[in-house]
């Protein structure tokens, strides 16, 4: 696993130092092929459990850094890296903070702890690093990308892929999976969209999705075996009702061990969002999760 994580880095050196060669070696001005970007920003967290006992502040810093390469009209490499130093109260007396918050999802490990003390510690992680590539109405995309098949905000049952917390405000860009996408537009409001993605317990979930839109709303409709353990049906729509925004989705998984029983979950989820003219926005989004 070690190797992995020093040999993407490499990698990433190495990238840069070609683009800036094939740049300089040319003495006619041309357009930029790789650009490398990010921002560092800071989070403190108080947290307690009564309001006049003790309070628990911890801090966050985070930097992210961007890296896409244009390799050719059609290949694109993309790598995207966070590094975060946490310090406070937790770290200090919760010594088991750093191997939580360090912990893989991915198929491959690109994960590793910096290093560490007492009250504080740094990791780090590329959450994105993949290839891809564009040829007539396909886009293939190949190594840990996000893969966004949710269509309401807070609740996303069609999420197969990259299920998160609403509440991880402070994670934008959202976590990449380890997978093979290949997506197919046989027009310019529909496409074909098939995946298949490893994770850490070398679990397998695969999946096909058609998206389309019709009485202006996008519709769609998916099908998949999730990790295996579950069979998956879904659906999913967006378009506007009453000059706001209605949207929801829905998926049915029934468990592979137990066909024929009634062991089987739907969840479902449907939200509304309405802007008014002074810029104020209220949103609405209600969960079902049972049989």
């Amino acid at each position: 696993m070690a190797t992995q994580k020093y040999t993407a880095i490499i990698l990433m050196v190495l990238f840069l130092f070609a683009s800036q060669i094939n740049i300089a070696q040319d003495n006619v001005p041309k357009q930029r092929t790789w650009t490398l970007n990010g921002y560092v920003k800071y989070m403190q967290t108080i947290s307690f459990q009564e309001i006049d006992k003790d309070w628990v502040t911890d801090n966050l810093l985070h930097n992210r850094l961007n890296f896409d390469w244009g390799i050719s009209n059609n290949l694109t490499f993309n790598a995207q890296m966070r590094n975060r130093i946490f310090y406070g109260e937790t770290v200090s007396g919760f010594p088991q903070y750093s191997e939580i918050i360090n912990q893989e999802n991915g198929y491959l490990d690109m994960s590793w702890i910096v290093f560490e003390g007492k009250s504080v510690f740094m990791q780090s992680t590329f959450d994105w690093m993949f290839l891809d590539y564009n040829i007539n109405k396909f886009q293939i995309t190949v190594g840990r990308q996000r893969i966004n098949w949710g269509q309401t905000f807070v609740w996303n049952p069609n999420d197969l892929f990259n299920s998160y917390s609403f509440f991880d405000f402070d994670y934008e860009e959202k976590p990449g999976s380890d997978a093979v996408r290949i997506q197919f537009y046989p027009s310019y409001s529909s496409k074909f969209d098939f995946v298949v993605k490893l994770d850490n317990n070398n679990k397998l979930t695969t999946a096909g999705l058609y998206r389309f839109n019709n009485w202006s709303y996008d519709i769609q409709f998916l099908a998949g075996y999730y990790t295996e353990t579950d069979y998956v049906l879904g659906t999913g729509f967006s378009g506007s009702l009453f000059k706001g925004g209605l949207r929801g989705e829905a998926s049915y998984f029934q468990p592979k061990d137990n066909f024929n029983d009634t062991t089987a979950t739907l969840v479902a989820s449907l939200g509304y969002d309405y802007t008014f003219t002074n810029s104020l926005l209220l949103q609405f989004e209600a969960l079902y999760n049972g049989y």
